[in-house]
């Protein structure tokens, strides 16, 4: 026969492991990856996955359908060599066509055979707007 003690113990065990558990499933699945576009050909990525993805808007890329909120943009990785296409339905930021604002896109990345050729599905758009204590240190910089 088991004593109350042992059952109470039992009880605060299974109790106490089971909140461990929810606790590492709440984190595991809140976890979002942050890439650059020139990690994304290294990195293994799922379709099911929610990253995000950073980079310079394109130049004349940004299309926007008739009477919609569906647009399709392209971004690029700091020295130009790779791009990306996303797709986004919603409104952008302000500073989203700011040529020195770099933007944040988090979605999952749909096709991906070539780095070039990849869609990303954006579901939120974050622009990080250009910093002027950057923009005066560039100043300081060239002065001396």
């Amino acid at each position: 026969m088991i004593t109350t003690n042992k059952k109470i113990y039992f009880s605060v065990i299974v109790l106490i492991l089971t909140i461990i558990y929810f606790v590492i499933l709440a984190f595991d699945s809140s976890t979002v990856f942050y890439y650059k576009i020139d990690e994304l050909s290294k990195a293994n990525i799922k379709s099911t996955e929610t990253i995000r993805v950073v980079g310079t808007l394109v130049d004349d890329s940004f299309d926007r359908e008739k009477d919609s909120t569906t647009a399709v943009f392209r971004i690029q990785s700091e020295d130009g060599s790779n791009m990306l296409t996303a797709h986004y339905e919603g409104v952008v930021p302000e500073l989203f066509f700011n040529e020195q604002s770099e933007i944040v896109l988090e979605g999952n990345l749909l096709q991906y055979t070539n780095l070039n050729e990849a869609i990303f599905d954006a579901e939120n758009i974050i622009v990080k707007c250009p910093s002027k204590y950057e923009e005066a240190e560039t100043e300081k910089t060239q002065v001396l």
